[in-house]
């Protein structure tokens, strides 16, 4: 009634009083005030997890049990994956300790296994980054590392997985999840490839390549760079094709042959077929060829050339140690310049020598492969013979003749006459063509040293377009105009 009215202030303002004190007496904390335990349930948006925050009574409230737990899991149907034996063990906790709980997971559903088809799974070792450095060694090795994968005949590649049909799943709520198909890329085995039984091995020793769906063993080793850091040495069984240069201190190694489109320099090269490079082999006095067949190139610079075939160098060749067991040649325009070639079937040249430069020594008609094995049995005849010579010595002295000295001057000996024996039979394989020749279109210069099995000329005035063979009835090299 009295608020149907018109109120007067003095009734207003008591009302306002009153509300305040309400308002403050209800922000007032009565210690010992009762409250029961409670839990409060959290579920993930996918379902998927359940999880509860645990608070214990106060002041002799109600405790909470097990059988409130399982009433509210009921009243949120979550049926699936719940974990008694934790919720068992909070409820005591939260009871006896009057502690509170949070985050306990109360329910977990089931993820389903995908279906997989049948499919093929590739060595790890062949898809997976080689580690950069030895375990425990703290070193890296830039030029080992190679981002090639190379692998031997017969190594396991891949192996084909029998399907699975996967398995179902469920959310906390007893929902099933299909098991979803898994999308696998289908491999096909490729090139240098064979099967037995589930697995898929080398057919050969090569390079690994996965391009596509299409796995395979290359013998050929394609480097679309330069050979330096970004690719290590190369060691490969097979061909080797590098499209830039091949930076100082790499080595370089192939079973077949290798062609470079650039430059090679200051590095160890090894192969079993040709070498082909472009341009030109720069040695700085630290670089080493060895081919088992020909050799073409642009120059060869202040590097050691050694090759079965044929050599070919456009420009020509310059303060180097060249070896072949066939001929040696240049271009229209080619000099040899200092150094030493060994070619046993002849060179052909443009020039040789110059007006100022060092002296250029040219050997033709002997295998060089068995003059160095002379050249090495000569330094370790040397050797023990310098050894024999100390023993003897000391057999000499008074007291110091021991047996074992005299077992030692006994084994000396022997291995003198046998390397002189093995001398004796090498020379007997040295002298392989007399009818080897050295061929200058233009200019010889003086100061060139010209050998031919064995006979020597040495070359004392300019001269011009001249060929250089050797006439064995005369013992000696003879030279006649070009025609």
């Amino acid at each position: 009634e009295r608020l149907s009215e018109d109120l007067p202030d003095k009734t207003v303002a008591d009302i306002k009083s009153q509300l305040r004190r309400s308002e403050l007496q209800s922000l007032e904390q009565v210690p010992g005030t009762q409250s029961d335990a409670r839990v409060d349930i959290h579920v993930s948006i996918d379902d998927m997890l359940s999880t509860a925050d645990f608070f214990p009574p106060v002041a002799g409230g109600r405790r909470i049990e097990i059988d409130d737990v399982e009433r509210l899991l009921g009243e949120r149907n979550i049926v699936y994956g719940i974990n008694w034996d934790v919720l068992r063990d909070v409820v005591f906790r939260c009871n006896t300790e009057g502690i509170t709980i949070e985050s306990v997971v109360v329910a977990e559903g089931k993820k389903p296994v995908p279906r997989t088809p049948d499919h093929i799974l590739v060595n790890r070792r062949l898809t997976e980054p080689p580690p950069v450095s030895e375990p425990g060694s703290g070193k890296v090795e830039h030029k080992e590392r190679s981002p090639f994968v190379l692998v031997e005949d017969g190594e396991l590649l891949a192996k084909r997985i029998a399907p699975d049909k996967g398995e179902s799943g469920w959310t906390i709520y007893g929902r099933e999840l299909p098991a979803p198909r898994r999308a696998i890329p289908m491999l096909i085995p490729g090139k240098n490839t064979r099967e037995d039984g589930d697995g898929i091995f080398a057919a050969r020793a090569g390079r690994f390549v996965l391009e596509g769906r299409t796995f395979s063993v290359t013998p050929v080793l394609e480097i679309t760079g330069d050979v330096d850091y970004s690719t290590g040495h190369l060691d490969f069984d097979g061909d080797i094709i590098i499209h830039g240069d091949v930076h100082d201190g790499f080595n370089i190694k192939a079973t077949g042959s290798v062609h470079c489109e650039r430059t090679l320099s200051a590095a160890q090269v090894e192969c079993g077929g040709d070498l082909i490079i472009n341009r030109g082999i720069i040695g700085r006095q630290k670089g080493e060829v060895r081919v088992g067949g020909q050799v073409r190139c642009k120059y060869i610079e202040h590097c050691y050339v050694e090759a079965k075939g044929m050599i070919t160098a456009h420009v020509g060749m310059m303060n180097s140690v060249v070896r072949t067991n066939d001929r040696f040649e240049t271009g229209a325009r080619g000099i040899i310049v200092g150094g030493k070639l060994f070619a046993q079937n002849g060179v052909s040249a443009t020039q040789i020598g110059t007006s100022m430069g060092p002296a250029t020594e040219i050997y033709c008609g002997v295998d060089h492969t068995v003059l160095s094995r002379l050249e090495w049995v000569r330094d370790r005849n040397m050797e023990l013979a310098t050894r024999l010579g100390e023993v003897r010595n000391r057999l000499k002295s008074p007291g110091t003749a021991t047996a074992k000295l005299r077992a030692l001057e006994k084994q000396l000996t022997a291995a003198v006459r046998k390397l002189n024996a093995a001398s004796i039979t090498l020379v007997g394989h040295l002298d392989k063509n007399e009818e080897a020749s050295v061929t200058v279109r233009d200019t010889i210069y003086p100061n060139t040293y010209v050998e031919i099995c064995h006979i020597s000329f040495v070359v004392g005035r300019i001269m011009r377009a001249t060929a250089f063979k050797l006439d064995r009835a005369k013992g000696k090299i003879v030279s006649a105009p070009l025609r």
